[in-house]
């Protein structure tokens, strides 16, 4: 990559178009990965990607700073904490990043398999505190005399306390939450992958699906694990205890996972790759990789068994 700051842009563009005679160095689209040297307009023959000359070439010498991928060496922490919370809001976070910009797989795996540990430690943290406001909520209730409501909380605070101590109360069963996690997020990337060929076309390259998948996967799992116990803490409160349980493995075993990740996606494929059907795509996605995730691990379990 050439060292020149990024000012010389102008010297490689003549009247908005590069001046192929002064650049020595190679272009390639930055969705499909496709040689765009020598072309005449801003379009990728490959891929159909539309773009700016002078964007692409300004994007060798610039990326967005507080991305976690750029910044692990000198401040992990902070960049994946601000990261995080940018990627929560994912219109605005994909806006933020651009499509030319130099991507660093090593830190964007590291986020990924990352996901399962923050789903983890913020449902059982949340939903930790959740009973313990609900038990003080309880003890307020039950000074009013407020039997009825006192009663549904004390409900509340049993089903919370299950979900914030469930990986002491189940043991070595437990690693299967966390790989069902994990498997769904490869599950969906793989789907993607295998979206990617259009008319025998190579629309994305791996690399930047494995972007959009890795800052999808840890607001995805945020979202989740601060829901599941608000939810079962709402149902809990408001129906009886064994239909509340039901609803509430029903949402979170089929619904919620794929509908949260594929949401997520779907605007990072929209805002950042700019491929067409991103809702469709995304929640597709989600969904396969839910589905294979829960397959996998019951196949599994079955030889285990069997064995």
């Amino acid at each position: 990559m050439s060292s020149d700051p990024p000012q010389a842009c102008d010297a490689y563009l003549h009247d908005s178009a590069p001046d192929w005679a002064a650049i020595d160095f190679d272009l390639l689209c930055s969705r499909c990965g496709y040689n765009l040297r020598l072309l005449p307009t801003p379009r990728c023959p490959e891929c159909g990607l539309e773009f700016d000359w002078r964007a692409l070439l300004a994007a060798r010498y610039s990326a967005s700073d507080f991305l976690f991928e750029y910044r692990w060496r000198d401040r992990p922490l902070r960049a994946w904490f601000k990261t995080m919370v940018r990627a929560l809001r994912p219109w605005r976070f994909w806006r933020a990043v651009s499509l030319h910009e130099r991507i660093c797989p090593g830190p964007l795996v590291v986020m990924l398999l990352a996901s399962p540990v923050v789903f983890a430690i913020v449902l059982h943290g949340f939903a930790l505190l959740l009973a313990v406001a609900c038990h003080y909520l309880d003890e307020l209730l039950g000074q009013f005399g407020w039997g009825t409501s006192s009663t549904n909380l004390d409900i509340a605070v049993g089903v919370l306390g299950s979900i914030a101590y469930l990986p002491r109360e189940a043991g070595i069963e437990y690693a299967i939450f966390p790989c069902a996690v994990l498997l769904a997020l490869i599950g969906a990337g793989g789907m993607i992958c295998v979206l990617r060929n259009t008319r025998g076309q190579r629309r994305i390259r791996r690399v930047q699906v494995l972007r959009v998948l890795a800052y999808s996967a840890t607001p995805a799992c945020v979202v989740g694990a601060l829901l599941m116990p608000l939810l079962a803490a709402i149902l809990a409160i408001s129906m009886p205890q064994t239909f509340a349980v039901a609803i509430l493995a029903s949402l979170t075993m089929f619904v919620g996972p794929p509908l949260l990740l594929g949401s997520f996606l779907a605007v990072g494929l929209r805002r950042y790759l700019l491929i067409p059907r991103p809702w469709i795509v995304g929640l597709a996605a989600a969904l396969v990789g839910h589905l294979s995730a829960w397959a996998i691990i019951m196949l599994v379990l079955l030889a285990f068994i069997m064995v």
